[in-house]
């Protein structure tokens, strides 16, 4: 080798490790503005005062509280900079209001009385699975089996008899522990997840582990999913019929009893639906698109195989011209759902968007379960989510091991068509060659 080539690779070899360290010297230090900007205008007044949701880099989620924004800068964020991902404030949640219009058609001493019974009263039309078509499936023996989904809402009726056996119980804080005392009521973190008796699911709202529904909206979308019936045929009932009268229900509540909830509760709720192994979680709820940390969550769920079905909003407007969150995340994870009527005609109050928005599904007038044994309607795109939701228990019951792309294609690819809706499909929901089409998945 001559002294010219020695020199060039000597050369080439020192070029390398001067724009190794120029790479190195480049790497910009976190600033808090990148890390911590300020809120928009728009997305100020849905914030919770002097409480901020901070993502650290290696993806937890913590709260810091009762500090503004100056304080936490200069008493933590600063201290704590380079390992911080990104801060902002926590946001308020709110169910639009006329999901919260019910009407209340029997209570308990009517829904079990067996005169009643006898008469036969259809007191449910349930007419959204009938629209649905979605006893097709029943026919096929699927009704939703051993599938997990966690309800993030208002909690459950606990006691409802159409729902106290649809609840998915935790193991963990079950049977007697070394004192011989009931693990549900030992006050102790028996299963070592953090919360302590958390047998039935958990309020987030009220950190405790009774997620009692005082609102009604919880119950009600719940009903909806996995109301109990053994039936094969869709059709007027004394009863409500579930979607997937087989899958089971993780009740997990963040809206309180002044019908709102806190993004960060939201964001525990999430954490613990997949802790405890839930495949789909149905989000009857949103507001602002205020939060990426929230978008980052429900992105990272696709990587965990868990199908995340949120509602599109009750404020008739275009999602691609006036966003809500996380209805207009449009991630691999996600399914958003808009409404339609008895009709078929896409709901007045109902988003819409053609790339946004994936599914219309029953959504007005639907009758399900309250709070006290009780049945009911109600109105929204918080109804015609846990219609999807279901559907997605259903498909997966058939096919345990199908992603969610190839559930939602699925969904497409039997839905009625109409070049009138408006949404990424151009259809809504319809059951009745989904199995077929599920089915044959290899």
């Amino acid at each position: 080798m001559d002294v010219q080539t020695l020199v060039l690779k000597d050369l080439g070899k020192w070029l390398v490790i001067f724009s190794v360290l120029g790479v190195l010297g480049c790497e910009k230090t976190p600033s808090v503005e990148t890390v911590f900007p300020k809120t928009s205008p728009e997305c100020e007044a849905e914030t919770i005062k002097q409480k901020f949701i901070i993502k650290w880099n290696d993806g937890r989620i913590s709260i810091q509280s009762g500090l503004d924004r100056e304080q936490l800068v200069s008493q933590f964020v600063n201290q704590n900079l380079n390992k911080i991902n990104k801060i902002e404030p926590d946001y308020r949640i709110k169910f639009a209001k006329e999901e919260l219009k019910i009407k209340k058609y029997f209570n308990k001493t009517t829904i079990t009385s067996n005169s009643l019974a006898k008469e036969n009263q259809p007191l449910a039309d349930n007419w959204g699975l009938v629209q649905t078509h979605t006893d097709h499936v029943w026919q096929k023996n699927v009704y939703g089996q051993n599938i997990l989904v966690a309800v993030i809402d208002t909690g459950i009726d606990l006691e409802h008899e159409q729902l106290k056996n649809q609840i998915a119980m935790n193991a963990g804080e079950m049977g007697l522990d070394n004192l011989g005392r009931d693990k549900s009521t030992n006050h102790i973190d028996d299963d070592q997840n953090g919360l302590i008796d958390d047998v039935v699911g958990y309020s987030f709202a009220n950190n405790n582990a009774d997620p009692t529904d005082h609102l009604s909206h919880g119950t009600h979308v719940s009903g909806i999913i996995s109301a109990a019936h053994n039936d094969t045929i869709a059709g007027p009932k004394s009863y409500i019929q579930g979607m997937a009268p087989q899958s089971k229900i993780l009740p997990l509540q963040f809206i309180d009893q002044e019908e709102g909830g806190s993004l960060s509760d939201a964001l525990r709720a999430i954490d613990y639906a997949v802790v405890r192994g839930a495949q789909i979680i149905n989000a009857s709820w949103g507001g602002p698109v205020c939060s990426t940390i929230l978008r980052d969550r429900i992105e990272n769920l696709n990587q965990q195989g868990i199908i995340f079905v949120a509602a599109a909003g009750n404020n008739g407007v275009n999602l691609d011209l006036d966003p809500e969150f996380p209805a207009a995340f449009n991630l691999p994870s996600q399914l958003t759902v808009g409404a339609v009527g008895p009709f078929g005609a896409r709901a007045d109050f109902s988003n819409y968007s053609s790339t946004n928005v994936h599914l219309f599904a029953p959504g007005v007038d639907i009758v399900s379960t309250l709070p006290g044994n009780a049945v009911g309607t109600m109105s929204g795109t918080s109804m015609a989510t846990p219609f999807v939701t279901g559907a997605v228990a259903l498909l997966l019951g058939a096919q345990p091991h199908a992603t969610l792309s190839q559930i939602r294609q699925a969904l497409y690819d039997s839905a009625q068509m109409s070049r009138f809706y408006q949404n990424a499909s151009h259809g809504r929901l319809d059951l009745s060659q989904a199995i077929e089409i599920i089915s044959g998945i290899k």
